[in-house]
């Protein structure tokens, strides 16, 4: 019998010691973008509150995706692999879907965009490009990006984005 009382106080040292190291919680992305999970079409995923929208257990895009993030064009400089990933994407011309997550917190829905299409578009579209030197993902307000276009709350640099780039040293000024 103390054998068994031995056993289940280390048992439960060990277990008290897990739970305050954080061991076995789920990490929260620092930066993300998830898809969302569902047919929903982009136009309508606006109307639809953040926190309903289904998202997949695994981001399509994570800070380790991520050279840098310029906030004043609303850039993301993407790692070639992170770039292979968008190039693969079967963008519709009415947009995909996407939420982006800073913090382990839903802070705004937005569509990826191709451009190609002339749909507009009045959320957060991010429209895939390659450059000479870099292959980036740009946020804009609306596709066609237009200010006049644009409808909601531009939280593209919200605190907790340029937080979560900031203390990964990849945020450019």
């Amino acid at each position: 019998m103390r054998k068994n009382s031995v056993l289940m106080i280390i048992v439960v040292i060990l277990l008290g010691l897990m739970l305050f190291s954080g061991c076995g919680k789920r990490k929260e992305p620092a930066f993300a973008v998830f898809l969302v999970d569902s047919e929903l079409p982009a136009v309508e995923a606006l109307s639809v509150p953040l926190k309903d929208l289904a998202l997949p257990e695994s981001a399509l895009l994570t800070m380790e995706d991520v050279v840098r993030y310029q906030p004043g064009t609303c850039e993301l400089t993407l790692t070639d692999e992170a770039a292979e990933r968008i190039r693969q994407l079967a963008i519709p011309l009415d947009g995909l879907p996407f939420v982006v997550v800073a913090q382990g917190e839903r802070i705004y829905a937005g569509a990826f965009w191709t451009p190609v299409s002339s749909l507009g578009y009045a959320g957060i579209a991010a429209v895939f490009w390659m450059e000479e030197d870099a292959v980036t993902l740009r946020f804009s307000r609306g596709y066609p990006a237009s200010p006049d276009l644009f409808e909601g709350t531009d939280l593209r640099n919200d605190a907790r984005i340029l937080e979560a780039f900031s203390e990964a040293e990849k945020l450019m000024e």
